[in-house]
């Protein structure tokens, strides 16, 4: 098994509804067939992709090596935000803007591929790419988060933290270090989502249809991420 785990990425922009950021993720790929699967609010595929095993390879005998490659880019949900771009080249004054900023997630079982696909559909919207940075010591501290939260990380003492928290007691409201993600249990129980500290998820999907990846990632958004995102700098 080459992936456990599913990789999502957020893409958020202050321009560009699905259909735009659809027509983008098309130039990367291309779909195949009746493989190709699109709804107004998720676009994916399935594709059978092959590698050259070759020299580099530390299996001997196998020339060349087949997986089937599964991408979903969807509408995660919307921010209503206040962005700071600075105003004139090198200025450190800033105008405060409202807006609306739509965030779009992009899975795969690689998070390469996720990560090459965010920085693919970006190069269309540059002008409109905002940062948001999400505040994990503040989801740890919120009490309505709690009895979804199964665990956290954290870097202090110049050592790498993992916690496996059993109940909401268990939680500290106050360390010493810096977070670097939280475990969260799908509201089903059979999944759970990591984020870290950059608001990348890397979710344990349950089995059956990849679409239940596409809506616990959307869940855990809506219901805990929204609304701890920090403020939000145009980049």
């Amino acid at each position: 098994m080459l992936t456990e785990n599913l990789h999502c990425r957020l893409l958020s922009l202050t321009n560009g509804d699905f259909n735009a950021i659809a027509n983008a993720t098309k130039k990367f790929a291309r779909p195949i067939d009746d493989k190709f699967q699109s709804s107004p609010n998720i676009l994916a595929w399935n594709e059978m992709i092959s590698f050259q095993d070759a020299a580099w390879s530390w299996a001997s005998g196998v020339p060349v090596s087949q997986i089937r490659l599964r991408i979903a880019v969807f509408h995660m949900g919307t921010l209503h935000a206040t962005a700071l771009p600075p105003v004139g080249v090198g200025s450190t004054t800033y105008l405060n803007l409202n807006r609306i900023i739509g965030v779009f997630g992009i899975i795969s079982g690689f998070s390469s591929l996720s990560n090459t696909l965010r920085e693919f559909i970006s190069r269309s919207f540059i002008a409109d790419r905002v940062s948001p940075n999400i505040n994990l010591r503040d989801i740890l501290n919120d009490s309505g988060a709690h009895s979804s939260i199964t665990g956290y990380t954290y870097y202090a003492d110049g050592v790498f933290h993992t916690m496996s928290t059993m109940t909401p007691r268990q939680l500290p409201l106050k360390f010493q270090g810096s977070m670097r993600s939280i475990q969260f249990r799908t509201p089903n129980g059979k999944a759970t989502i990591e984020v870290d500290q950059n608001a990348d998820l890397s979710v344990s999907a349950e089995d059956g249809d990849p679409a239940y990846a596409i809506e616990d990632s959307q869940l855990i958004f809506t219901n805990f991420l929204q609304m701890h995102f920090d403020p939000i700098t145009v980049t």
